[in-house]
C-alpha cells in the first residue's frame, strides 16, 4: 500500500519551542475561515459560548510573520498581501491551530 494515502498532516511551528499536539489540531473543527481562497477580508469563525480574544498570525511559506494581531471572531484584511499560500496561526486558551490559506 502507498504511504501517500496516509500522509501526515503538515505541522509548522514558529517561535519558541511549544509544539502543537495532535489533540490541539483535532480542535481545528471549531475554527472556520472563509473565504479560502481569499482576495480581501478573511473571516474567522470560532465556535465558542463566549467572546474571547484571539491571537492571529499570518505566516508566509518561509516562516516570516506577515500580519500579527488580536481579534474577536472577526476578520482580517489581507488585500495588500501578494498572491500565494500562507499559514494562519490562531492561538486561544493555550491552544494553537494552524490552517492553510490561499490569497488570490
Amino acid at each position: 500500500s502507498s504511504e501517500t494515502n496516509n500522509s501526515p498532516r503538515l505541522i509548522i511551528n514558529y517561535g519558541p519551542p511549544d509544539p502543537v499536539s495532535i489533540a490541539e489540531l483535532s480542535n481545528s473543527k471549531e475554527v472556520g475561515i472563509y473565504p479560502n481562497p481569499v482576495k480581501g477580508l478573511l473571516s474567522i469563525d470560532i465556535k465558542f459560548n463566549e467572546r474571547m480574544p484571539l491571537s492571529v498570525d499570518i505566516i508566509d511559506i518561509i516562516g516570516n510573520i506577515i500580519i500579527s494581531q488580536q481579534t474577536y471572531n472577526g476578520g482580517i484584511d489581507i488585500s495588500k498581501l501578494p498572491k500565494g499560500m500562507y499559514f494562519l496561526r490562531i492561538t486561544y486558551q493555550n491552544q494553537e491551530i494552524i490552517k492553510k490559506l490561499v490569497k488570490e
